[in-house]
């Protein structure tokens, strides 16, 4: 009893007690509730049918849904087919009016064809001897314009070909003056310092008495390391000391080309040197040879005296 009173195992027993009389509880529950409605063989079958009419009825529905939307969709493919055949002939018809069009400009161009082609050629030389022309020295290259004339596809306006025509009429007044500038050039030991030159039309290039050279590649003057002649050197001190009246002078009209081969002729004591020993073997024997035939010819004409 002490046990008892002191709560050690009464509260287990509590509960048991509970727990029995709710499941006693439910199972009158669930008799009354059978007592009172009773299930009919006709109403279990209805509650057993009931789901399945209503999947019949969902499944008739989503076929009937999945038909439309078949429908739809075929009808949106071949209004689609429709518009694609549709646009395919537009397009092989503007291809064919195109092409015909082309046709027509290419008969209609020919002639212009062969004058743009004459105009981009011209253009082209106009380029090149602008770039080569001794005036580049002094004015630049001024070849953009003929450069751009020249680009193939390019179509010349009246304005371009105005422009060129005055690039050629620049080029033939150039050729006719002698001209004094101020320009960078470089000596032989490729110092570059500033100096007065002078051009003698398109031929010649002068500084300080001595024969220039243009570069075009590399846009220079350059001083030729083996100057011409004396002759022509002295012609050329005469032109740039002058400063009015006419001065006789010797020009190149290959732009350098000449000048620079004549620079390179070798002088007679030059060929004396290239000729080496034998060389000089050859002239002891000429000079040998001369002294007798002079002196036979000094007794020939002693004897006949």
């Amino acid at each position: 009893m002490a046990d008892l009173a002191g709560g050690g195992t009464w509260p287990l027993i509590s509960r048991l007690v509970r727990r029995h009389l709710k499941q006693r509880l439910a199972i009158a529950a669930c008799s009354v509730l059978l007592a009172v409605m009773p299930v009919s063989a006709q109403t279990r079958a209805e509650a057993t049918d009931g789901p399945v009419a209503n999947l019949a009825a969902w499944q008739a529905a989503d076929e009937s849904g999945r038909a439309q939307l078949e429908a739809a969709i075929d009808a949106r493919i071949d209004a689609a087919r429709a518009r694609v055949d549709a646009l395919s002939a537009e397009l092989a018809g503007n291809a064919a009016a195109l092409a015909e069009d082309g046709n027509a400009l290419d008969a209609r161009a020919g002639d212009l064809n062969a004058l743009f082609a004459t105009v981009r050629q011209a253009a082209a030389d106009a380029a090149s001897l602008r770039r080569d022309s001794l005036v580049a020295a002094q004015l630049g290259m001024r070849d953009a314009l003929a450069r751009r004339v020249a680009a193939p596809g390019y179509v010349p306006a009246i304005t371009d070909l105005e422009a060129l025509q005055q690039l050629y009429l620049e080029e033939m007044a150039a050729a006719g003056r002698v001209v004094r500038f101020e320009g960078q050039v470089v000596s032989p030991q490729g110092i570059e310092q500033a100096a007065e030159v002078v051009r003698v039309g398109v031929f010649t290039l002068l500084s300080g008495g001595q024969f220039l050279a243009w570069d075009p590649g590399t846009g220079t003057l350059q001083t030729l390391v083996q100057q011409p002649r004396a002759r022509h050197r002295a012609l050329a001190e005469a032109v740039t000391a002058a400063s009015e009246g006419m001065v006789p002078m010797a020009v190149d009209p290959t732009a350098g080309a000449m000048l620079d081969l004549l620079a390179r002729q070798p002088s007679i004591v030059e060929r004396i040197q290239q000729g080496g020993i034998i060389g000089y073997v050859i002239i002891a024997l000429g000079a040998v040879g001369l002294a007798l035939a002079l002196w036979r010819l000094v007794a020939t004409v002693v004897i006949a005296g």
